[in-house]
């Protein structure tokens, strides 16, 4: 029942930050807003220290895997690491923003590297809700809007309460790249 609970406040979290970001004046040609890739996926991430009450430096190492990609018919996947320190609980998270990324295309090597501007950022118990927009300022898609929403799930909320906390996640990611 509280695993149900959780859930369901991450995902009305998720969608209200998701509906926050999605507002945008309407354009005279919808078909130029149609994304030039959209992609479904997963992310595993890990901190050290694991995760508690205790707002503290963390480190968090995180691995996204796009499985399934479409818009541009030459990449059907990719994968991105992204890497940071800050100061995290299981009730709060503060990254550090901006930052840089690469993604990389399974189309013979490609790749976006990202600039992330933008990062809203939900926690509950150590699961994750996260909102991250920016741009595309070199590699494929040059010019391009990123927007990644990922959910995070722990197997175990109660971790917090004790060392050594939650020290892995893992959910769905989506991708959109618009012009």
């Amino acid at each position: 029942m509280f695993r149900i609970k959780l859930f369901t406040t991450l995902a009305a979290t998720v969608l209200a930050l998701g509906a926050a970001t999605a507002v945008a004046a309407p354009s005279a040609d919808a078909a130029s807003d149609a994304p030039l890739l959209a992609c479904n996926g997963s992310q595993s991430q890990t901190y050290t220290p694991g995760l508690t009450l205790t707002l503290r430096p963390t480190i968090t190492n995180g691995q996204t895997n796009y499985s399934t990609c479409t818009g541009d018919t030459t990449i059907t996947s990719g994968s991105a690491t992204r890497s940071f320190t800050s100061n995290q609980s299981c009730l709060l998270g503060s990254l550090i923003g901006p930052f840089n990324f690469a993604v990389n295309w399974d189309n013979g090597g490609g790749t976006s590297n990202v600039r992330a501007t933008d990062i809203a950022v939900s926690r509950t118990l150590g699961e994750t809700a996260v909102i991250l927009t920016g741009t595309i300022i070199s590699g494929t898609f040059t010019g391009a809007h990123y927007t990644e929403t990922i959910t995070l799930f722990t197997t175990l909320p109660t971790a917090c309460l004790s060392e050594p906390g939650v020290t892995a996640v893992s959910g769905p990611v989506t991708l959109a790249i618009t012009p």
